[in-house]
């Protein structure tokens, strides 16, 4: 009997193009995009100031972790609180316990 469905009309679109397909399983080339882990963030942001990133404080009363420094030049361990910049609160540790 032969084809029951007749072509009206053909559009090509790239499967990149139609939204469709982005919903689907990703493509062998693209990657999935990654969050950005705060852990990954500070050791790296330790490495770059010469410290030891010693980890995450959790608080109490749902308060944001602090994560842990400890400064390699006058071994003295400070905390960073969320929105508070590592290298400004290295820079207030070692002048309050640099060595006389």
């Amino acid at each position: 009997m032969g084809n029951q469905f007749k072509a009206i009309s053909t559009v090509l679109i790239r499967p990149e193009d139609d939204k469709r397909y982005r919903s689907g399983p990703l493509e062998r080339n693209e990657a999935a995009p990654r969050e950005k882990d705060p852990m990954e963030e500070f050791e790296k942001e330790g490495q770059r100031l010469d410290l030891y990133f010693n980890g995450m404080q959790e608080r109490i009363n749902d308060q944001p972790p602090v994560a842990l420094f400890t400064d390699k030049e006058t071994k003295s361990t400070f905390g960073v609180e969320p929105g508070q910049s590592v290298r400004s609160k290295l820079r207030e540790t070692r002048e309050r316990f640099r060595p006389l």
